[in-house]
């Protein structure tokens, strides 16, 4: 019996997540501690988990299907030397406490 099974008689909840989006299925499985992230591995994972969001929340923003996502990443994208500019320019910062 594979390791789905086992999970699925014991969490009979899973027989309804395939409505879900992944997001909520890893966290479904991370929170019930059937699987276990590695040492050190958080960080990566998390950072991983916050691109998943955002690119998911701009497909549902945008209201776009994968591939017309990808389309749009693709015509909408800058060079890296575009994306050094803007990281290296100097803008003024606005006072945060300004009277």
């Amino acid at each position: 019996m594979g390791a789905f099974q086992t999970a699925q008689r014991r969490f009979p909840t899973l027989q309804n997540c395939g409505s879900y989006p992944p997001i909520d299925s890893a966290r479904f499985w991370l929170n019930e501690g059937i699987l276990r992230l590695p040492s050190g591995g958080s960080q990566r994972y998390q950072e991983m988990a916050k691109r998943g969001q955002y690119f998911a929340r701009l497909a549902t923003r945008l209201n776009l299907a994968p591939a017309e996502l990808d389309a749009y990443l693709i015509d909408n994208a800058i060079s890296d030397a575009a994306h050094e500019i803007e990281l290296t320019e100097q803008r003024p910062q606005m006072a945060l406490f300004a009277k």
